[in-house]
């Protein structure tokens, strides 16, 4: 179970919370109950990195995260195990928050357009609710 409360962030709480529930295959007794929240946020990750291991360029150099939140920080984690990249750009709604990140991880916090733009794979983890990303700012071939 995964619920989605923004306003947390103002309150230093994660956004996403998650429980996770597990029970007897035979029985249906409840086993455990677990905290998912650090689950969910590895187990996206993890599949965005499996994903940008067999279908990125080998020769993918270039890294572009629009958001700067935790599912952020964790693609980047993901991410960096599976390419190397020479370059990181950084955009969020919020430009300190870019900033921050950006100083965190080696990156460098940008537009969103300055971001794609001639990057190699491209990872959205933003939680706008208006477009973000335009198509005629990517290039072609770009994961």
């Amino acid at each position: 179970m995964v619920t989605f409360y923004p306003p947390n962030a103002d309150r230093g709480l994660p956004t996403h919370m998650a429980m996770i529930l597990l029970f007897d295959r035979d029985t249906g007794a409840p086993l455990a109950v677990m905290d998912g929240r650090l689950i969910t946020e590895m187990r996206t990750a993890a599949v965005s990195a499996v994903a940008t291991k067999f279908l990125a360029s080998p020769d993918a150099r270039i890294l572009a995260i629009l958001g700067s939140g935790v599912q952020a920080r964790s693609h980047f984690e993901a991410l960096s195990l599976v390419s190397e990249f020479d370059e990181i750009r950084i955009w969020s709604r919020t430009e300190a928050h870019a900033q921050e990140l950006a100083a965190e991880i080696g990156g460098k916090a940008t537009s969103a357009e300055q971001a794609v733009r001639d990057a190699d794979v491209v990872v959205t983890v933003s939680s706008a609710t208006s477009p973000v990303l335009k198509g005629e700012w990517l290039k072609r071939g770009v994961m």
